[in-house]
This record gives structure tokens, sequence and C-alpha cells, in this order.
């Protein structure tokens, strides 16, 4: 068998949800190139099971479930549950020193434990672990103490202590002082420190000398796996229909941007009918209030999520991808953003002015908007110019394949 390699990834399949996305395809890229990959997560919470689970079935890839302990707060409609609610939230925010909302508060004793026997039983000098849960990076830098030899890289998939993540925002600051303590100790003592951007982890308060020679920026990528049989969008021909995609979640911030567009809708409604009657806007996502926000725009219209490999052949019949970046991703590009690269569709960027607007702009794959300057003639034009574009040649996107980007993460094992 080839070189064994610890992953500690709380969410990792069956466990549902986009946090498992990024180190399941790593560990089947992992697998594929000769490593044994053993991941300790913790169980899947119920029904549902995650859209990437058939990508970590492989003989080389080992899952370990452990509880996590975190205690499961359920809507209450009677007064006994709102009680016991009540005395869970109480337990937490005694028990817990730093944000009483990590999910991996709890998870150390159970987790360490099975580390340590895998560790034993394969002779591992890597361990990988990833958060968001971020308590879980601190539990694991722990096991330095006890190997000295044992090396650890942390992967951020989001921000710690300067993000929004596991209610940072709402804590003291007396805890949210605990939080930055646990976060200085994990980035001090961990051998390789990853993440998708340098914006996705630190504010100026951690970039020191140790940081600059120990971060490095492991982009998200996207499965070449996922888009089979996917063909480019032809180029549109005048008077023939317009179709504009997006899919996920519209974080927090994008609002301005939206209101913008629908004020562009608008005006072409009224004073440009015949390139208004081209367009059709879709949006894949959970967000009930557009529906109200776009009323009287018919060319407007919304579906729930589904899943990537569908998705994708989605937004290979449009012709244009929408990007929404807020302040906590405008510098960062997102899985989404890789995904749709992988396609070549043109970008159509409206929201805030980052790294993001700055490589689409430099590369010429897109336009950008700040949400401030979205207004009708200019997005028109935008839009018109996009719909006529080549698709983005395939060299510049296999850069962002898993397969390029899992070699980049092999060399750190060197």
């Amino acid at each position: 068998m080839g070189k064994h390699l610890l992953v500690v990834a709380h969410h990792f399949p069956p466990y549902p949800g986009i946090g498992g996305r990024r180190w399941a395809k790593f560990a089947k890229y992992l697998a594929q190139k000769g490593y044994v990959v053993h991941v300790i997560c913790a169980p899947n919470p119920g029904s549902e099971e995650s859209t990437w689970t058939k990508d970590v079935q492989h003989p080389n890839i080992f899952t370990y479930p452990i509880p996590d302990n975190y205690p499961k707060i359920a809507p209450a409609s009677t007064v006994a549950g709102k009680i016991i609610n009540r005395a869970k939230l109480a337990w937490l925010w005694l028990r817990a020193k730093g944000s009483p909302f990590d999910v991996g508060v709890f998870w150390g004793e159970g987790m360490l434990a099975q580390a340590r026997l895998l560790i034993s039983a394969h002779d591992i000098d890597w361990v990988v672990v990833t958060g968001a849960p971020f308590h879980t990076m601190f539990d694991v830098i722990s096991l330095k103490n006890e190997y000295p030899a044992l090396k650890v890289l942390c992967d951020y998939r989001d921000q710690w202590t300067n993000g929004w993540h596991y209610g940072m925002r709402d804590i003291s600051a007396k805890r949210l002082a605990h939080e930055k303590e646990k976060e200085a100790m994990v980035i001090s003592k961990a051998d390789v420190v990853t993440a998708p951007s340098s914006e996705d982890v630190f504010a100026g308060h951690f970039m020191g000398e140790h940081i600059a020679k120990n971060l490095v920026i492991l982009p998200h990528a996207y499965d070449p796996d996922d888009l089979p049989g996917i063909q480019e969008s032809p180029l549109r021909a005048d008077n023939s229909p317009i179709t504009l995609i997006y899919g996920g979640v519209l974080y927090e911030g994008a609002e301005v941007a939206l209101q913008n567009l629908r004020t562009c809708l608008d005006a072409w409604q009224k004073n440009a009918p015949m390139f208004y009657g081209r367009l059709h806007i879709v949006f894949y996502t959970h967000a009930p209030v557009l529906s109200a926000l776009f009323s009287g725009h018919p060319l407007v219209t919304f579906q729930k999520p589904i899943a990537a490999k569908p998705f994708l052949e989605q937004v290979s019949r449009a012709h244009i991808s929408m990007l929404f970046p807020n302040g906590l991703n405008k510098n960062s590009k997102t899985t989404k953003f890789v995904e749709y690269l992988a396609i070549g569709n043109p970008f159509l960027l409206l929201g805030e002015l980052g790294e993001l607007s700055a490589y689409i702009a430099t590369e010429k794959i897109g336009e950008v908007f700040a949400p401030d300057s979205i207004e009708a003639n200019s997005l028109q034009e935008a839009i018109l110019r996009l719909a006529s574009m080549p698709p983005i040649p395939p060299e510049r996107r296999t850069s962002y394949s898993f397969g390029t980007i899992t070699d980049r993460l092999i060399e750190l094992f060197a």
C-alpha cells in the first residue's frame, strides 16, 4: 500500500453540506495518486447524504466516524422543549471558554484517541486538519507534544477570529480573546498553513514572519469528473436569447447589487424592450425574498439548488455566469468561481471589488461592477459584450483542476 495520511475533517461525506467538499475531493485524488487516506470525521447527523459521498468510495480511503458530543438544539414548540433548549444553551455557555457555537469544542477526547491509534498503527508522519470547526485545529496541534516528529498541516476553509463563522461576531471580547489565543497557538505550531486565499485566513494581527514562511495558498478547485458531456454554449447571434445563471448561497452584502439589478430591469423593460426580451436570468438558490424583489419580471426565475453535475450542465447551457461577492469573499476564488471557470462562460461580477474582480478584469474573462456602479446603459453594453465573447480558453482553466491542485498539496508533504 502507499503512504498513509491522516485527515481530520469534521464535515466529511456522508455528512452533508459544502463543508465536506474540499477534503472529499482531495481525498479522492490523493487516493488515486497512491496515498492511503484515513479520515476522522463526525457521523452523519441525519438521513440526508452528502453530494460527494461517491467521491470517497475508494479502497484507499478509510473513514472513522467519532461523535462530536455537541448538544443538538432543535426548534421546540412545547414549553418543556423550550426549557430543555435553554438548559442546553446555558450549559454550552458555561463549558466553552471561547465560542460556544463551535461544534468541535467537545470532540477532542474521542477524536484524539482515534488519531493516536492511527498514527501508531500506520506510522503516520503527516496529519491534515481542516477548519471550520476551528477548535479541532487547536486539539490536533496538541498531538505535536506527544509525537515530536509529527507534522501538521492546518487548512482553513474559512476565516477564524477575523470571520463571522460560529458566532465570532456575537461573542464577548473576553471569549474572542480566548479564540485569538487558540488561533495564535495553532499558527505558531503548524508546519504548514493552507487556505484558498490569504484573505480567508488572516487579518494583519497574524501576518508575522512565521506566516510569511509557512502560509501556502491552496486554491479551491473543480473536479473534471463532474463535467463529462458538458458542451460549451455557442456564441449568441443578434436578437437570440441570453441566459445569465447563478447558483449557491447569496451572502449578506449582496442586497445592494441585487436591488440595482432590479432597477436596471425596470429601465430595460421600459426603455429597451427588445434587449429586455432576450434575457433569462436564473438563480439556483434558497432565497425566498428574491422572488418578491424581482416581482414583475418573469424573465427572472428561481430554482431550488441541485447537485453539482446537473447544475454545471445548466451552466453550460447558459451564456454568462454571475457572481455576487461581498466583503467576506471578494478576495477569494470560491468553489463556485472555479466550477464556473471550468465551463468557460464569461463572468458578470456584481458586488464588492477585490482580488477576485481584479483577476477577472486582468485576465479579460468578464465584466465587473461595484454595487453602486450598476447602471442600466453600461450594464446592458457589458452583457452584450459578454454574450459575444468566445469561451475562456481551456489552458486558462486547467490550473484549477483538483488533479493539478492535489499535486501542489503533495509537494507540501515532501
